[in-house]
């Protein structure tokens, strides 16, 4: 396995975070070539980039080559790093007029300044959706827009909670229960 213009990370770095794996004694699956599982390391190679600030991250080229003499593959990656960018500012939208914007807005702060992080997106999502489930909003939609700043390598994000119902139970009922009342 080959990268080749990665800067900011070592090959090692990028190898281990692969699901495919070069040919070693004590490997048994990982090392064979599957075009299923390349795909997949696309994916973790950019997931991995989008933690760590790489907001441009690119995969220009993966080409595969067979060495028939010596019966293995090679994966060669050619990458665009590009730049590190950081948080600036956070916004929220929310069309649920119902709510208390306080909670929702220490919710979804992020810290400016903080290198750009994928995960951290993905955890304030998950904790509106939480939020908004513990208020009775079962189907309610969290996104996240994420604006680059002109001439900047700072990205503003805006959390956008879509409009919903308020779900309310009707009655429980209980079935095929013979010892206890319901």
């Amino acid at each position: 396995i080959i990268f080749n213009q990665n800067q900011a990370f070592t090959d090692h770095q990028l190898k281990k975070i692969l699901s495919s794996k070069e040919r070693r004694w004590y490997r048994t699956s990982s090392e064979y070539y599957d075009p299923e599982r390349l795909a997949f390391d696309q994916e973790l190679l950019k997931k991995f980039y989008l933690n760590h600030g790489y907001l441009d991250f690119a995969i220009l080229s993966d080409n595969v080559e067979y060495e028939a003499n010596q019966k293995f593959f090679i994966i060669n990656f050619k990458i665009n790093e590009g730049m590190v960018y950081y948080f600036a500012e956070s916004h929220l939208e929310n069309e649920i007029k119902q709510l208390d914007e306080t909670k929702l807005a220490k919710i979804a702060r992020l810290e400016a300044g903080e290198k750009f992080n994928l995960k951290a997106l993905d955890k304030i999502t998950e904790g509106l959706t939480n939020y908004l489930n513990n208020q009775g909003y079962a189907f309610a939609e969290v996104n996240y827009e994420i604006i680059k700043k002109a001439n900047s390598n700072q990205v503003d994000i805006k959390f956008v909670i879509a409009q919903s119902k308020k779900i309310y139970l009707r009655n429980i009922t209980i079935i095929g229960n013979d010892r206890t009342y319901e």
